[in-house]
């Protein structure tokens, strides 16, 4: 079963791995969908998290939000942690325009899974998964986007991970809206397990989001 290795809201680890967060601009505590979520108001706001052993950037991923976006012109970044350069890479995760796109990013190859129809104004809950080959994302428990990678594993990133911004540059695709329940998993998260967290964020054994 996958385990959780980050989930940040508002900047502390849920998990006990002290993955915590640093906050930028004006990035405030405001209602989630469930408790507290954090807002984001576009230009300067954004959190990192540092990650100088590469746990967050493991082999397989899922990682799973609520978001409800402000709007959905342009790009809003989600989660994003990548180098393009060399044996670095990662994931890149953010909106494009309605539609949710997950990139997985080896050096300057980065194929992507872009689909769906995500709504501003309104509680949405995402996901992205890699599973070492399937590149997928997920919008309310079902299946938005899919392409096909290579069949191998991550490599890591030498950036710290981003929460509201582009993952490398830092300096564009700014998240307007409020995100919640966020978290990182070490392995591709199946439908089933997506559908149970979308119900119950604890609904999975030995799982702690904030």
């Amino acid at each position: 079963m996958a385990a959780a290795i980050g989930a940040r809201l508002p900047v502390i680890d849920a998990t006990g791995n002290k993955h915590d967060g640093e906050i930028f601009g004006k990035v405030k505590r405001v209602d989630g969908k469930i408790g507290k979520g954090v807002q984001f108001n576009g230009a300067g706001d954004h959190i990192e998290v540092e990650d100088p052993d590469h746990k967050l950037t493991p082999k397989h991923i899922g990682m799973v939000a609520w978001v409800k976006l402000d709007n959905v012109a342009g790009n809003h970044s989600i989660l994003e942690q990548y180098d393009w350069a060399g044996a670095l890479g990662t994931h890149a995760w953010r909106t494009n325009g309605p539609a949710l796109q997950f990139y997985v990013i080896w050096g300057t190859d980065a194929p992507n899974a872009n689909g769906g129809n995500l709504k501003a104004n309104d509680w949405m809950h995402v996901a992205a998964t890699y599973d070492g080959e399937n590149i997928r994302t997920w919008i309310n428990g079902e299946i938005a986007g899919e392409a096909k990678a290579a069949k191998r594993d991550l490599n890591p990133s030498n950036k710290s991970l981003s929460i509201g911004v582009r993952g490398d540059t830092k300096d564009v695709h700014w998240m307007t809206g409020v995100l919640d329940e966020i978290a990182i998993f070490d392995e591709a998260l199946t439908q089933k397990e997506i559908q149970t967290i979308m119900k119950d964020p604890k609904g999975l054994s030995g799982v702690y989001l904030a």
